[in-house]
């Protein structure tokens, strides 16, 4: 079922998905590796390492950031019920931006 889940979030952000909040790659990465460390300062450790390999998968090109997109969508399965509300919303818009970046028509 997760993975029909994800075909529709994903065929979503491909027909009308709204920009991601980040306004350059600089602030997507910062915020991907304060993600990391607040995540971890919560004890959500199993999340921050998902979000640490695929953060080490992108290459430049979109199967690297489609690497990504599973790590971080792994991670956030990976959450536990009472995990930092901030957190989540952090980590959900850095799965957005993820998503859209591989899934986004260009042009």
């Amino acid at each position: 079922m997760s993975g029909f889940v994800n075909y529709l979030k994903n065929s979503w952000v491909a027909v009308c998905g709204r920009r991601p909040k980040f306004k350059n790659s600089e602030e997507f990465f910062a915020a991907v590796e304060g993600s990391i460390k607040a995540l971890r300062a919560a004890g959500c450790e199993a999340s921050a390492d998902s979000v640490k390999e695929g953060f080490s998968c992108l290459n430049g090109l979109t199967d690297g950031w489609a690497l990504f997109l599973d790590h971080l969508e792994k991670a956030e399965s990976l959450l536990p019920p009472g995990a930092p509300p901030a957190e989540k919303a952090k980590l959900g818009e850095i799965t957005y931006a993820a998503r859209y970046s591989v899934y986004h028509p260009r042009g």
